[in-house]
């Protein structure tokens, strides 16, 4: 009895989430059958502890504030080459990865997920750095290109060639440029720099949390006009009160008016008739 039971729960940690399937999702991003509704959250980065809290390490850090505040666990599982943590949010299942195969590697990982879970790929959220968008800025993009982002690309290519996933591309630029691009995504933060950047992260964090919600044009809307580096607009000034009107101004005023120079054009005319 005691090796029966202990069989029956190796199996079901199998079945949980630590093994990956193989399969190619169709031209919509559908996965191999159809599933309950399921989103896959992806932060792309790299593992090691010389990568912590680097530009290049953004998404880590998202998923890291969103997975927490959701109380999704991650755990190391080996099939997904990943951090796994799976939670519940607005009657849906939500998956977080990590993928732990190095930035160029990470379509490996976030392929295993979706062919696993039968995922569509339009249910797939991808937050990874941008050095094009200034530190303080963040931009959700539904579907396109790589847009030179290596992660991206890699996992373009491993599934095929679909890109109908959505992405949160979080800015650490300025981008320095040619050969400096590289050594300036996988160094850290400077110190006059980080207040703002933690406050990205945390905006980060909260776009994920409405596209798991709304969806990705609401996300966009909301965030993608935000500039943390700018200070916040000051409230316009109320307009002043109209003077109030007094008493035979106005209408009254006009017709009086309007007698006082009929009286003189009358005046004037009568002089005008007089011998001089």
């Amino acid at each position: 009895m005691y090796v029966v039971t202990r069989l029956l729960s190796f199996l079901a940690s199998i079945l949980n989430i630590n093994a990956g399937t193989r399969g190619k999702p169709d031209s919509e991003g559908n996965g191999s059958s159809e599933s309950s509704e399921m989103k896959l959250v992806v932060g792309l980065g790299n593992p090691g502890l010389e990568y912590e809290r680097t530009r290049h390490n953004v998404g880590f850090e998202v998923i890291d504030l969103i997975s927490t505040e959701l109380g999704a666990n991650l755990e190391l599982s080996k099939n997904f080459w990943s951090q796994v943590g799976k939670t519940k949010f607005k009657n849906a299942d939500v998956v977080f990865i990590k993928p732990q195969t190095y930035m160029n590697e990470s379509g490996r990982a976030v392929s295993a997920v979706i062919r696993w879970f039968k995922l569509k790929v339009k249910d797939v959220l991808i937050v990874h750095d941008d050095v094009s968008i200034p530190l303080g800025r963040i931009r959700v993009q539904k579907h396109g290109g790589a847009g030179g982002q290596h992660g991206v690309e890699s996992i373009i290519d491993s599934l095929g060639g679909v890109k109908e996933f959505d992405r949160i591309k979080v800015g650490v630029g300025p981008d320095p440029g040619g050969d400096l691009r590289a050594r300036y995504v996988l160094s850290r933060v400077p110190e006059k720099d980080r207040e703002l950047f933690a406050k990205s992260m945390e905006m980060s964090a909260q776009a994920v949390r409405e596209w798991l919600e709304f969806g990705p044009e609401v996300t966009a809307n909301h965030f993608n006009g935000r500039n943390l580096a700018e200070p916040p607009k000051p409230p316009k000034p109320p307009k002043p009160p109209k003077p109030a009107q007094e008493e035979g101004s106005d209408a009254d005023g006009k017709e009086d008016t309007d007698t006082a120079a009929s009286e003189s054009d009358a005046a004037n005319g009568q002089s005008a008739r007089q011998p001089c």
